[in-house]
């Protein structure tokens, strides 16, 4: 998972210590969809280290569309 540390990184760390994280850099994804009906769909999260022990993650997704109702 992209928010916790790797397992050569834990390995590492002195015990009680937090592990010294080598990729600092944020790492997400970003998703679309669409379909007949309406349906659309958006929608993307990120997560970024802070430190070498905490991380924050910040997901939204948006999803509109007529579920029910007569397709022709």
């Amino acid at each position: 998972m992209a928010g916790e540390p790797a397992p050569d990184e834990v390995a590492g760390a002195e015990p009680g210590r937090c592990p010294t994280r080598v990729d600092k850099r944020p790492h997400g994804e970003v998703w679309a969809g669409v379909g007949t009906g309406g349906y659309r769909e958006v929608g993307g999260v990120v997560t970024q280290p802070l430190g070498d022990c905490a991380t924050v993650t910040i997901g939204m997704s948006r999803t509109e569309g007529r579920f029910a109702g007569p397709r022709y």
